[in-house]
């Protein structure tokens, strides 16, 4: 099947395209497939994600400039439009009767239903981002560490454990902080480089 072997985003983002068409074919109702759809759409760049955490702290009064400039590193204002667009469109952001957007909802999760297609290219964005901030970013401002490890599935499960812990922990920390001013993008990474 095509939506298996795609290699490249592109490959993947049309094999996903194709499935959401056959699936019309499918009796599921309308509301599903939009919602099916959107989600993927959400975690198809990065960006999205980043600019509904600054509507979440600034709030947004319709300047696309002034918010793709707040995005790092720098998206246009066309870029900020269409995410813009496409959190409303998701119920992620509300506009209120300031005519300001707010957030709908103030902490979202991927939970168990999200594409794993969709959350491996996002995956996949954030970790190129992180690999990127190594050269564009000072030392103060973002932190790379790393841990080489001989471990068994037994030791791998135990510790998926305690950072599916540790990123509950994190989340907490960052929804009871009330001066927030920066996005920061945290990604957790074991996989295997080798052994049997």
């Amino acid at each position: 099947m095509k939506f298996n072997q795609a290699d490249t985003m592109e490959e993947r983002n049309a094999a996903f395209e194709e499935m959401q068409a056959a699936l019309k074919v499918v009796r599921f109702s309308e509301k599903q497939h939009i919602l099916g759809h959107t989600q993927y759409m959400v975690y198809s760049h990065w960006r999205h994600l980043i600019i509904r955490s600054l509507i979440g702290m600034f709030g947004f009064d319709g300047d696309y400039e002034a918010l793709a400039k707040m995005v790092h590193p720098h998206v246009t204002a066309d870029e900020a439009k269409k995410s813009v667009k496409l959190l409303e469109e998701c119920e992620l952001i509300k506009k209120g009767e300031d005519g300001k957007y707010v957030l709908s909802e103030s902490a979202i999760s991927t939970g168990d239903r999200t594409s794993k297609l969709a959350l491996r290219g996002f995956h996949q964005h954030c970790l190129k981002l992180a690999a990127d901030s190594i050269d564009r970013d000072p030392p103060g401002s973002r932190h790379v560490s790393g841990l080489t490890l001989g471990i068994s599935q037994e030791g791998y499960e135990r510790i998926v454990e305690r950072i599916n812990a540790f990123r509950k922990e994190i989340a907490l920390i960052a929804e009871e902080d009330k001066n927030s001013d920066k996005v920061f993008q945290l990604q957790f990474a074991l996989f295997p480089v080798g052994g049997k």
